[in-house]
């Protein structure tokens, strides 16, 4: 086995950050409610299918993941 050397974020000079993370819900009152017992503060929009958009910033440009 080779020999470890830092954090996979360390040996990355361009990480990826999360920009945004919201989610859509039919019951969005509830999972929000849901959230915030586990200490999650999120944005929750109500919505017919249930969807977590994340929005990421890459070395190459922001991506938006559905």
């Amino acid at each position: 086995m080779g020999e470890r050397i830092g954090a996979p974020v360390e040996e990355r000079p361009n990480p990826c950050l999360i920009k945004d993370l919201h989610f859509e819900h039919p019951r969005a009152d509830e999972l929000a409610s849901t959230l915030r017992a586990m200490g999650i503060e999120a944005k929750v929009a109500k919505a017919d299918q249930v969807r977590i958009i994340a929005t990421i910033q890459t070395p190459n440009g922001r991506v938006v993941l559905m």
